[in-house]
């Protein structure tokens, strides 16, 4: 079963894409951009051909199909194109009138991977306070503060498994997903977990083993995947503008351990490793 830590991953990798109503992790194309004007003429009529040009060969969702599309992806290759499947196919509200548990969002407990509600709207929370959501063909996928829109509801999706994780096993899961691109079997998180927990390893040495692994380098990723491969894995966030073009430019003369030793030596991941002790 798929579960919450996978969705807030999926949902990342979202981040920029469009929004196209009626999508759930679909590739655009035009031909499905013409299906999708035909069927839902009011919500695309407002909006030029030109500009769903650049959803083309890139997933697009609406704000449920970021669920959707989650669980309708073959495993853990988040840019795969997703299935569809009636089981889940139900609108905002329909599906927080589904969820398993919910509540008034003040009452939200601090979980990853929640849906938050509001009428004909939801989101996914990231945990700290932020959400990623599909808020429209405006804006896209985004990242936004909770606080900044007035959602009404928090819920778990049925089909999603909910599990409450420690820092260092969120870290240790991102490294299997992000680096790895695959889910931790157990005894291999059991360990690296444990190794953690009891100082046998450093983070640094635990991120460094995994950035460096032959899995890591068969993945053969381009620069700009490896550098947000970087900043989602070790600094738990999207890579912002200037940063990126600074490490892109930054590996046109230096090798990618480099670059890797570069983001462990930085005073963020100092601070992302103060938050597991």
């Amino acid at each position: 079963m798929k579960d919450n830590y996978g969705m807030v991953e999926y949902a990342r990798y979202q981040l920029g894409k469009q929004y196209w109503y009626g999508c759930y992790g679909n590739l655009g194309s035009p031909s499905v951009l013409a299906q999708k004007r035909d069927q839902y003429p009011e919500m695309y009529d407002k909006w030029s051909k030109e500009s769903f040009v650049d959803g083309f060969n890139q997933k697009v969702h609406d704000c449920i199909g970021l669920f959707k599309g989650y669980l309708g992806c073959p495993g853990t290759d988040y840019n795969a194109p997703s299935t569809y499947d009636s089981r889940w196919d139900w609108s905002a509200n329909t599906t927080i009138e589904k969820c398993t548990e919910k509540g008034d969002i003040k009452t939200m407990p601090e979980i990853v991977g929640l849906i938050v509600w509001k009428k004909g709207h939801v989101g996914c929370y990231i945990g700290n306070g932020k959400v990623i959501e599909a808020k429209g063909h405006a804006y896209g996928v985004i990242t936004s503060n909770l606080s900044d829109t007035k959602w009404k509801m928090w819920g778990k999706h049925p089909f999603i498994q909910y599990c409450i994780r420690t820092a260092v096993e969120a870290f240790v899961d991102r490294l299997y997903r992000l680096v790895l691109d695959r889910e931790p079997e157990d005894e291999g998180f059991r360990w690296w977990v444990n190794a953690l927990n009891t100082q046998q390893i450093t983070y640094s040495v635990c991120a460094y083993d995994f950035l460096t692994s032959q899995e890591f380098i068969n993945r053969n990723l381009n620069n700009s995947d490896f550098v947000d491969v970087l900043y989602h894995t070790l600094f738990d966030r999207e890579a912002d503008k200037n940063g990126k073009e600074y490490w892109l430019n930054y590996l046109k003369d230096h090798t990618r351990t480099e670059a890797i030793l570069g983001f462990l030596y930085s005073q963020e991941w100092q601070n992302v490793c103060d938050t597991f002790r």
